[in-house]
């Protein structure tokens, strides 16, 4: 019986859980000392069986049904769990409401002995392992000494130094992301040009942070430079759909399609398609920067949970620094939802995951649009703790008040809900669908009220209306049950205002109307869709002044790899002689051999080793296109 799940609307952070769990909310467990760590053996990487079940499925016909990627979905999620106790509650209540393929069955049922064992013991994760609540605290203590003595031989200019002391942070404490992440970005091309490690040091950060946009990018940029295309194109789809307005994804994968449209990177005409097909998904709005070839491939700094975040690491001037490619580098366009004014004072009502993302914290900026343009931005105020909601405050932003209807909704009642679904799939104008409120409010569905509109992400936080308007709930989650369907999930409007009330936030009331018996959608939409407003979030990132220390600057800008894509960076490509392996070519030979008798001459053919003369023995040439590594094109 494959059973139900709840899913967060707010596009960039889309969580599905085996339970009536909120969207955008996690266990208790997640208060423990930081982190994530990976379920699966140590040589599995999901990158690796999700380029392979793609390139399957383009041989044999549609890709198989939703249930794998449900499961790693709940992968995912499970990750960030750290009570071994609580994980391996997970784990039961997945298995036993959920029927996953064979092998990712056996895969989920050899985790269950051991993490038996580390909840008898009441172990956290620690790395890929579990361990005591205690010593993971000493470790994280031990791994901040060892990153505040790399930042001091980063300031009197010992870099050596410095990735000494992060490297034995990344040893002690396996729960962290910091040094794990900057040693990835040190041996990146914007750095070292050591992609094979830098792969290493960003697969530790995406075990720990399987949603971290970040981790992400940089990871797929170093697996493209290690001729990695499948796995790279793995890591660009989630991240399109993680964070779909993130600049540096335009910028990277336009310039991927130009480099191999010009046979300066090698792919096949199927692969270059699948580069094509993305990068028109993400631009076709005009909403996501495209890609300035004046640049070249775009890093992005650390991004960190909550728990590893420093309140003053970003200071003033960096985060006002912006480049003509990537917008603010101390930011990350992260996703984005829905909200609508409820005051004359510019106070919009909205979902709490939509501003406050569960790992990585509040936003660090808030832009509201409408009609696709962005008009202003907002601050946030407050959210609920036990409820989905929360309010920002946008004084600039013009729109009439949205009533809040006074009472509880009726079963069959018809409503419409007003979002702004996927906008890199339909536009970024809104979106108005319409449905039947199917279920009311109940426990199982966290007192939330079921309708039967479709739900998109990026809907999350809109207003569900009646045919007068009126606002009867806000929507947050989509609840999917594969024999039943997608049906939306909001909270009730009188919830809402209990928790408006409550923080004195000005709204209103709707005044009792007789709802008319045919709903006239057109006429609500025209009397209130100026109050829906589409809700950008973007995140700060952080190390950026220790990261400047470490990594050199090219141009104006720091994390660019301007290196030359047909050498990458090396300014040698392998020799071009057919057999040269590794500057010996095989010479072949006819050898006489001892003929004792008067019969013909016999020979043996034999292969000599020889330096090839065209490489001089080396088994490189020089670059065709470049002189050291650079892109001749970006000078």
């Amino acid at each position: 019986m494959i059973g139900f799940i709840i899913a967060g609307l707010f596009l960039g952070s889309t969580t599905h859980f085996p339970s009536a769990t909120r969207a955008g909310e996690r266990a208790d467990s997640t208060k423990k000392p930081a982190t994530v760590a990976n379920p699966s053996d140590d040589d599995d990487d999901p990158a690796d069986e999700q380029a392979s079940n793609e390139v399957e499925s383009e041989e044999n016909g549609p890709p198989a049904p939703t249930p794998d990627l449900l499961v790693y979905e709940f992968e995912d999620s499970f990750r960030l769990t750290m009570s071994a106790q609580d994980a391996l509650e997970e784990l039961d209540d997945f298995l036993a409401n959920h029927e996953p393929s064979p092998i990712h069955l056996k895969r989920l049922k050899a985790l269950r002995p051991g993490l038996a064992k580390a909840a008898a013991a009441d172990h956290y994760r620690f790395g890929r392992t579990w361990a005591s609540e205690r010593k993971i605290q000493e470790a994280g203590l031990e791994a901040a000494r060892l990153i505040k003595k790399a930042r001091a031989a980063a300031d009197r200019n010992d870099l050596q130094d410095a990735i000494s002391y992060l490297e034995k942070a990344h040893n002690v404490d396996p729960n962290s992301l910091r040094a794990a992440f900057i040693l990835g970005l040190v041996n990146s091309g914007a750095g070292r040009n050591r992609p094979d490690l830098a792969v290493t040091y960003f697969k530790k950060v995406i075990e720990r942070s399987p949603r971290n946009p970040a981790a992400l990018m940089n990871l797929a940029l170093c697996e493209l430079k290690l001729n990695q295309f499948d796995k790279a194109m793995v890591r660009l789809k989630r991240i399109l759909a993680l964070a779909p307005r993130m600049d540096q994804l335009g910028q990277n994968l336009g310039r991927l399609y130009e480099e191999a449209e010009a046979d300066r990177i090698q792919l096949t005409e199927a692969q270059k398609k699948k580069v094509e097909a993305l990068y028109n998904q993400i631009s076709a709005d005009g909403t996501t920067r495209v890609n300035n070839p004046k640049k070249g491939w775009l890093y992005v700094y650390p991004q960190l949970p909550t728990s590893e975040q420093i309140d003053d690491e970003v200071p003033q001037q960096d985060v006002d620094s912006r480049n003509d490619v990537g917008g603010n580098r101390c930011l990350i366009k992260h996703s984005f939802g829905t909200a609508f004014c409820i005051s004359n004072d510019g106070h919009f009502l909205t979902n709490r995951h939509v501003v406050n993302d569960a790992e990585f914290g509040k936003a660090a900026v808030i832009s509201l649009s409408r009609n696709g343009k962005e008009e202003t931005t907002a601050t946030f105020v407050c959210s609920e703790k036990h409820r989905d909601l929360a309010v920002i405050l946008a004084p600039g932003m013009a729109c009439t008040p949205i009533s809040l209807a006074a009472s509880p909704v009726c079963r069959g009642q018809a409503i419409a809900i007003l979002g702004f679904p996927d906008p890199n799939l339909v536009g970024s104008k809104l979106k108005l669908s319409t449905g039947v409120v199917s279920g009311l409010p109940d426990e199982k569905k966290s007192e939330m009220f079921l309708m039967d509109a479709k739900v998109i992400g990026g809907d999350s936080g809109g207003p569900v209306v009646d045919s007068t308007g009126a606002c009867l709930g806000v929507v947050t989650a989509t609840y999917i049950k594969y024999d039943i369907g997608n049906h939306g999930l909001a909270i009730p409007a009188v919830e809402a205002a209990n928790f408006l009330k409550l923080q004195g936030i000005p709204y209103s009331l709707a005044n009792e109307v007789q709802a008319p018996p045919i709903p006239d959608w057109a006429k609500v939409d025209d009397q209130i869709s100026q109050s829906v407003v589409m809700v950008t979030v973007s995140l700060k990132t952080c190390d950026n002044n220790f990261v400047n220390r470490l990594l050199p600057k090219t141009g104006d800008m720091i994390l660019e790899d301007r290196s030359c894509s047909i050498c990458r960076g090396t300014a040698t490509v392998s020799c071009d002689v057919n057999g040269c392996v590794k500057g010996s070519v095989s010479v072949k030979e006819e050898m006489l051999l001892p003929n004792p008798g008067k019969g013909p001459p016999r020979y043996k053919t034999v292969f000599r080793p020889e330096k090839c003369k065209r490489c001089k023995g080396d088994g490189r040439l020089d670059c065709p296109r470049c002189l050291d590594g650079k892109d001749p094109a970006l000078r």
